[in-house]
């Protein structure tokens, strides 16, 4: 889905306002470097989703040219890119680019390089104090969800605070409070591009219709997602090889007693075919549930992306999905609300 926004920004304050217009705007960003060993700089946005993406390069590379490397491309709207290098002395950090003309600086301190704003735009102005008010020093370290809410509804226009909800879901999962934080978002967020697919990945929800899939005899059996008796189902994906689905099965199965009456649990692994290494793992693991093959997980494309593994969607007992990859530590919070 290509959808494109509304992107004139307005200087109404701090926070970046959108005037109506029908298609992307230009930008210029050009990058002074005082030091002479940086003779290659590379650009791209933090999204490596296309969907979530706000900007196009017209090139995503610049060489120096007089201390300078300046890139140009259209912007749907303020977004966060990444300026980087791909030899020493390493460079990669994370700014906020407006449309229209902006400037940074690379400057040597001590054995670093660090950047410094130019001519700021308001929504790197913003991003420096988004920072500060949430008390970090990098985008990707966990932010407090309460923090995080205050300020959507102090600043329910915030592209800083879209970009943080959508990289803290990618970083540590989809958790309860995210649904909260983006109903805060005022009507321009919540049309932009992220968001519309944030919402058809995470949130809206979406009927699984009965599939056949293998368990470990290569029988293929029927399953309904619809439960007579309440319950939610809790899908958990995995494959041959992920170190990382080894401690997330057994989480929850050391939940499984506490969450059993409310949630089923299923594992689906994602192989190309039943191996002997699968099946060594799950009698390894013991798992007090059953397992399913959907191989290279053709069925469940329809209703999950799998970004990374491992991952995990939740559906109600009326079959629909309700939530991707969850925080399964807050799941009986989740089904409660």
């Amino acid at each position: 889905m290509k959808l494109f926004y509304l992107v004139a920004i307005c200087s109404v304050g701090l926070i970046p306002h959108i005037c109506l217009s029908q298609q992307a705007s230009d930008f210029t960003l050009v990058v002074n470097c005082e030091s002479d060993t940086i003779n290659q700089l590379y650009i791209g946005e933090s999204y490596f989703l296309k969907q979530y993406r706000s900007a196009t390069f017209l090139h995503n590379s610049a060489s120096s040219v007089n201390h300078k490397f300046i890139f140009k491309g259209e912007l749907l709207y303020p977004t966060a890119v990444r300026v980087f290098t791909l030899a020493s002395p390493k460079v990669n950090t994370l700014i906020f680019i407006d449309t229209g003309y902006q400037e940074i600086s690379l400057k040597r301190n001590d054995s670093m390089i660090t950047m410094f704003p130019g001519s700021a735009t308001k929504a790197g102005q913003e991003y420096l104090m988004f920072m500060k008010q949430m008390n970090i020093t990098d985008m990707d370290k966990k932010i407090s969800e309460l923090k995080l809410e205050e300020y959507v509804q102090r600043y329910p226009g915030s592209y800083v605070a879209l970009f943080a909800v959508i990289n803290q879901t990618f970083n540590y999962k989809f958790s309860p409070a995210m649904s909260r934080i983006i109903s805060r978002f005022n009507s321009t967020i919540k049309a932009t591009k992220g968001l519309q697919y944030y919402l058809s990945q995470y949130v809206d929800k979406k009927k699984v219709k009965v599939m056949g899939l293998d368990n470990e005899k290569k029988e293929n059996i029927r399953l309904n997602f619809i439960q007579p008796d309440g319950k939610y189902t809790l899908v958990e994906f995995w494959f041959t090889g992920c170190a990382a689905c080894i401690p997330s099965m057994l989480y929850l199965k050391k939940r499984h007693r506490e969450i059993s009456d409310k949630i089923q649990i299923i594992t689906i692994c994602t192989d190309e075919e039943i191996t002997p290494a699968a099946l060594k793992v799950l009698k390894r693991l013991d798992l007090p549930w059953k397992n399913y093959w959907d191989y290279d997980a053709r069925q469940f494309e329809q209703y999950i992306t799998l970004y990374s593994y491992p991952s995990n969607v939740l559906i109600n007992d009326k079959g629909y999905t309700v939530a991707v990859d969850i925080d399964t530590s807050e799941i009986l919070n989740f089904i409660s609300q």
